[in-house]
């Protein structure tokens, strides 16, 4: 019932650090299974008029777009013929982030019966139909000599893929997470092995960080366990092993190159501002009380946006994860906003009218952000992945742009500048 199988990096370079280093320590750590349970379950509104052969659907998604083509495909349906709108979604998390047999289900249905037709999941529903997330097991063991350098990482994750292969399962306990596992540390060596069972559940996918978190909460408790070892503030381990501060470029033992950073200078700041050296003799003090004082560090680097063509064709993508966007002023000196990044409770309408009002110079309160309907935005790839801001704010940006740039021009031939 596996699955599929996954490694990267090398497990002899492994063993070799652990052989030459001072230490070693071993754990294993269970990330559970989590629904994700939004406030607003998944739900299907679709009316088809005969006469046109046009089926318009009201959804609860995160990729109205994307369900528009997967839609045609599934049902044969001409793509040009379907309007996906995705009205305000309360919250998602992932787990909206796929075509659901409802939607393919509810348009059949309505087609053939000549009358719209609504599905709505109720909330024990949901529990056993929306994808899930998580449910990885992990063995990890970490090496470093007593000066607190680490030397060495060895993971082996059996990640639960439920009873099928869900849209992006594969790539999370994969790209998202094996890639992650040094996180911001210069870690010379990193060896992973994913198992990818097949089991009696739900099918596991993307949820809340969808690979990092798993990645992150393995390698900050086993750096926790490595200070213990060897006797040394947990925050001194993570300054030793930082990655220097870099701008053009750094390769991680995991194959992945980092744009920048600065992390020692940003957890340096951290500990300043909660005064972590005061909090620590508060602990001292409470344990000599008696009484147990938590302090809990972890810093971690996360793969965003994913939207170069490059990027995305590694991953299998068979596509560009573009964005796109139109900025329009009408003649009134008020501004359109149309965007494929569909906002499902992030607040995307505030964030992209200023950035359009800071670039324009046009008061919020006259710009008005459109997104969720294939029927007015020409195409989008949709909200996940921390990518609304950094792909769907750019195209907007980009859109500002060449408004400016036109601007200009007609400026200098009516001035004859």
């Amino acid at each position: 019932n596996i699955s599929f199988e996954w490694e990267v990096g090398e497990a002899g370079s492994v063993q070799d650090a652990k052989s030459s280093s001072d230490v070693s320590v071993s754990q294993r750590f269970v990330n559970q299974r989590l629904i994700p349970t939004a406030m607003e379950n998944r739900g299907v509104l679709v009316d088809y008029t005969s006469g046109t052969n046009q089926i318009t659907m009201w959804t609860s998604t995160q990729i109205p777009h994307l369900v528009r083509v997967l839609l045609s495909l599934v049902t044969g349906h001409p793509e040009h013929l379907i309007r996906v709108i995705a009205p305000d979604v309360g919250g998602a998390f992932g787990s909206k982030l796929y075509l659901y047999a409802e939607e393919v289900i509810a348009p059949i249905i309505a087609k053939r019966l000549r009358r719209p037709v609504k599905w709505i999941e109720s909330r024990s529903e949901g529990y056993i139909a929306t994808t899930h997330g998580r449910d990885h097991i992990t063995d990890i063991e970490i090496s470093g000599n007593r000066d607190g350098i680490i030397t060495g990482l060895d993971v082996r994750t059996m990640a639960n893929m439920g009873a099928y292969l869900s849209t992006f399962a594969p790539l999370i306990p994969t790209w998202l997470y094996g890639l992650m596992l040094s996180g911001p540390y210069k870690i010379p060596n990193i060896y992973c092995k994913v198992v990818a069972p097949f089991t009696n559940t739900t099918p596991v996918d993307a949820y809340r960080g969808a690979g990092r978190p798993e990645a992150t909460y393995a390698v900050e408790r086993a750096v926790d366990l490595f200070a213990a070892e060897i006797g040394m503030d947990p925050a001194e381990v993570r300054k030793k092993n930082f990655i220097p501060p870099f701008d053009d470029g750094y390769e991680v033992a995991t194959t992945v190159s980092y744009d920048s950073g600065n992390y020692i200078a940003s957890f340096e700041k951290a500990l300043e501002m909660v005064g972590y050296d005061d909090f620590r003799k508060e602990q001292n003090q409470a344990r000599d009380n008696g009484k147990l004082l938590g302090i809990g560090l972890s810093s971690y680097v996360e793969i965003c946006g994913a939207a170069p063509s490059a990027v995305a064709g590694t991953l299998g993508a068979r596509a560009g994860l573009w964005e796109s966007a139109n900025v329009r002023i009408h003649m009134t000196g008020k501004v359109s906003v149309f965007t494929g990044s569909s906002a499902h409770g992030q607040g995307h309408e505030t964030a992209f009218a200023q950035i359009v009002s800071s670039e324009l110079g046009i008061p919020v309160e006259d710009i008005d952000v459109i997104h969720g309907d294939t029927s007015q935005i020409q195409m989008g790839t949709g909200s996940f992945g921390s990518r609304s801001a950094a792909v769907g704010g750019s195209a907007i940006h980009l859109s500002t742009q060449k408004i400016k740039d036109k601007a200009k021009k007609l400026a200098a031939h009516i001035l004859e500048a």
